[in-house]
C-alpha cells in the first residue's frame, strides 16, 4: 500500500547555491548527505516535514526551459501554515516576493510560486478550511 510521497528529486547546477535556497532561504532542514566512492558528494537530502525530503543530486547541466504546460513534472507544493508570514519571512532571507501575487486556486486553498535556482517551480500553498483539500483529509 502506497503511504505518501518520500522524496521529490531534482539535479542541481551548483549545489552549494541550491542547497542555500533550501536550506537557508527556505529553511528546510537538512537531512544527509550520500557521497560517490571517490568521496565526492552525490546527493543531498533536505527534509520537508511528515518524512518527506527533497533529493537534490549535483552536477546538473544546463537544461532546456520548459513551457508550463509541458507534458510531464509541472511543480513541487510546499504546505506553508500562513502565506503571508511565509513571504514576509523569504522576503527577509533575501527573496524577491510579491504578496500581491497571492491567489486562491480553484480547489480554495491560497498559492503562490517561487523557482529554486535551477528553475523547478515551487508552489507554496496554504490549506484553507473550505477546500478540497481540507474536505478529503477531514475523512
Amino acid at each position: 500500500m502506497i503511504t505518501g510521497i518520500g522524496h521529490i528529486a531534482v539535479v542541481a547546477k551548483d549545489i552549494d547555491k541550491t542547497l542555500d535556497f533550501y536550506t537557508r532561504i527556505l529553511g528546510l532542514p537538512e537531512g544527509f548527505r550520500m557521497h560517490n566512492d571517490d568521496g565526492s558528494l552525490w546527493m543531498v537530502y533536505v527534509l520537508t516535514g511528515n518524512g518527506d525530503f527533497i533529493e537534490i543530486f549535483t552536477n546538473g547541466e544546463d537544461g532546456v526551459e520548459q513551457p508550463t504546460n509541458a507534458q510531464g513534472f509541472k511543480h513541487l507544493c510546499l504546505w506553508v501554515d500562513d502565506i503571508e508570514t511565509t513571504l514576509a519571512d523569504l522576503k527577509s532571507r533575501g527573496l524577491d516576493v510579491d504578496p500581491t501575487k497571492i491567489r486562491t486556486g480553484r480547489s480554495k486553498c491560497r498559492q503562490y510560486f517561487i523557482a529554486d535556482p535551477d528553475g523547478v517551480r515551487i508552489e507554496l500553498m496554504q490549506l484553507m478550511p473550505d477546500s478540497k483539500q481540507a474536505e478529503v483529509l477531514k475523512k
